[in-house]
This record gives structure tokens, sequence and C-alpha cells, in this order.
């Protein structure tokens, strides 16, 4: 995959200036701000190696969709990034206006500019090939006044967004560090997937779905480890009922779409996909566990039960690769953090190559001071990484094997 993409090693950067597709797009504290996370410290590595060479730079990313509590300006991202890079980014609250296209045009070496959120604009929300997406106006605009486009953003390349593809048709585009280094990870996978073990669990049950039948289909997997709402779905679609509080939080995540796909998973492959024996619940603020049989109880079901997750953590152990997306219970309450603690610390002592999915279970294995250097690839990625694994082509990725120097 990656050997028919060229990187920043290709180029010569000294002098010019580039736009680089970051993904700073982070979940918002308690508190209302965004804290310095992976994704700043990981892009800001790309941005110091860039500004070290020489090169002015200019980065684009976005925050949250219109219309959600997460949508917002980049104004604190440019101090977060400033933070992780110990750089000045400058920061303007425009994209392709006469203020920006007049900045880009008279910056200096080694300075770095964060233009404004992309997903103000209607254009951007657009999938459409890179033919069309070029045609976007911010694309013209900007790519008018730069010399080469960097997408270091593998967890939006499953997007067909115009800061995703339209920049390519117009520009030289090579891959960033954090680009290059996750596909390195998706290809050492994907190579060594025969007889891998798969944990999977998070809210997006499509993206699981096709990735399990991917893996079912082609042999690869050993065993599937299903988790949180996942492992739900599963569990229902054995015919199982899990109560009236687990069955309206099931149903508002549009679960019930995705039940037949689950069941012939479990009709096909029932030595492959593993479900828990027993779930943890909350009953009266305090955790109680139940085995699988003698559901359905009429408390939510936050977490699998000890049973379950010495099962896993066996399998875990036992393995040769391991993949894990997405947080196996409700870690941020501590009755219901049994099994994200107990399951991320035998990833982290696992001597298998394992990768682990961004989103929640990073922010897991943060939260409980986990050496994350004992991980074999940590992703900033959760759809992008889904969808790679299942073989599926992703549209940024894509535009860079066509478009390049």
């Amino acid at each position: 995959m990656l050997g028919k993409i060229y990187t920043i090693d290709n180029v010569e950067v000294k002098g010019k200036t580039l736009l680089v597709r970051i993904d700073l797009n982070s979940s918002i504290g308690e508190d209302g701000k965004i804290q310095l996370n992976s994704r700043f410290l990981s892009h800001g590595k790309t941005i110091v190696e860039l500004a070290k060479k020489g090169a002015k730079v200019v980065a684009i990313c976005h925050q949250g969709r219109p219309g959600d509590s997460e949508f917002r300006s980049l104004r604190e991202h440019a101090a977060l990034l400033s933070q992780a890079t110990g750089i000045d980014v400058h920061f303007l609250q425009d994209i392709f206006g006469p203020a920006s296209l007049d900045k880009i045009k008279n910056l200096a070496e080694g300075e770095v500019l964060l233009l404004e959120n992309l997903r103000l604009l209607s254009e951007e929300m657009l999938e459409r090939s890179s033919t069309d997406a070029a045609k976007s106006l911010h694309v013209q605009k900007l790519s008018s006044c730069v010399d080469l486009f960097v997408n270091d953003a593998f967890s939006v390349a499953h997007r067909s967004q115009a800061s995703i593809v339209g920049f390519n048709a117009l520009l030289p585009s090579v891959a960033g560090r954090v680009m290059q280094c996750e596909l390195n990870a998706v290809e050492r996978l994907l190579q060594r997937q025969n007889g891998a073990v798969f944990l999977l669990g998070g809210v997006k049950f499509k993206e699981v779905l096709d990735l399990a039948e991917a893996v079912c289909k082609n042999g690869k997997a050993k065993k599937i480890l299903f988790t949180g709402a996942c492992a739900l779905l599963f569990l229902k679609a054995k015919g199982l009922a899990l109560g009236e509080p687990t069955e309206i939080k099931l149903e508002k995540l549009d679960a019930n779409n995705y039940i037949r796909r689950a069941k012939v998973l479990l009709e096909g492959y029932p030595d492959v996909i593993a479900t828990p024996v027993d779930v943890a619940v909350d009953q009266d603020t305090k955790r109680k566990e139940y085995p699988t049989v003698d559901l359905p109880v009429n408390y939510p079901i936050l977490d699998i039960g000890m049973k379950t997750i010495s099962k896993y953590c066996q399998l875990i152990t036992g393995a040769e690769t391991v993949f894990a997306k997405g947080a196996p219970g409700n870690f941020e309450k501590r009755e219901f953090s049994h099994s994200t603690r107990e399951l991320c610390t035998a990833l982290a002592n696992s001597k298998a190559f394992t990768v682990l999915g961004g989103g929640s279970l990073l922010t897991a294995f943060e939260a409980f001071k986990l050496d994350k250097a004992k991980i074999s690839h940590v992703s900033l990625s959760g759809g992008a990484l889904l969808e790679a694994l299942a073989g599926k082509s992703l549209p940024g990725v894509e535009a860079l094997e066509k478009h390049q120097l």
C-alpha cells in the first residue's frame, strides 16, 4: 500500500509553502475545553520536521460537525498545537479569504499557520470524486498559493471530502509522517492477520461488522472478542432479552438494523465469534454481575463480567497478533472499568504484534497510565482503520496514489 505513495522523504521542502491536512478533531472535556492529546503530539512531529527543514507550513483540519455540540472554532487547537510543537502557531479565523491568502503568501521559512475549521464550509462536507472536489472554491483558492499538498490525516482518509481528495488533483501530493506510520501498520497487520485475535467494541456497528465479516470470510481471524455495545448487539442476535434499560440504549444506537448481519456471523462462524458469558450491571449504583443465561435484568448493562474478562485475557495472552478497537466497558465509572483496565493491561503485557485503535480505547489506555510504548502501533484512527483492515479502498489513500509528484 505505502510502496505506491511518495512521502515527505521524496521532496525538498525548504522555501516551499506546504498545505498540510491534519486531524485534530477531539472530544470536549467536562470543563468545556479540549485537552492536549495524541493527535496534537503526533501531527506536531510532522509539522516540526517540516518547519525545521525550512518549509512554510499551512495546516488545515476540522472539529466536529455543523449542528453538534463539538463543532467549534480552531483557535483553541492552535494554542494546543503551539504547546505540542514548541512553535508559535499562528491562527486566522478565516480559510480562503483575503486575510488568509495574504498571510500564506507572506509566511517566512519555518512559520506555521492554522486556518479555521474546514467544516464551516458547506462544500467541504460533500462526498465527491477528486476531480469534482478540486472544483470547490476553497480548494481552488488555497491551491493557488501553495506548492505542495501533504496529507497526514489517515483518520479521515475514508472520506472523499474536498480537503482529503480535492487538493491532490491540483498539487503535487505526498504523505506525512502520521499517514506513513498508519499505512505501514495496516500493511503489517494485513500480512500477519492469519490466526489474529480481534477485540472489537464501540458503537460503530457497520464498520465493526464489515471488518468481522471480512476477516471471517478470508479465514484470517482466530477469534473475534466482542465487547461494549457490539457485545450487546451479538447477545441480542443470539435471541437473548437484555432488559428494558439496555434495549432502549441499543434502540437509540439503531442496533436493530444490524441484528441480521450479526446472526449470520454467529451461525456461520460459531468457533470464531466470542460473546460474553457474563455481564455487569449498574444495580442501584453498585456493580452486580449476572451470567448471560440469567438475562434479562432491569438494570443497564455497563460492562462484561469477570469470567468473560478472564477468558478474553487468556486469548490475548496466547495470540501472535492482536487488533483492539473500542473500550470494553464504561471505564469512566470506576465500578465498570474492570474489563477495560484488565484487557488494556493484557494488551500492554502481550508479546504479540499489537495494534491499538484510536478513540475511547486510547483514552482508556492513557487514563490507566499504561505504557503505550509496549503496543506495536497506536493508531489515531477509527473508521478509516477498520475499513482498511476490511480490505476497502480509502479515497484519501487512492488520491495520494493517483496524484503524486
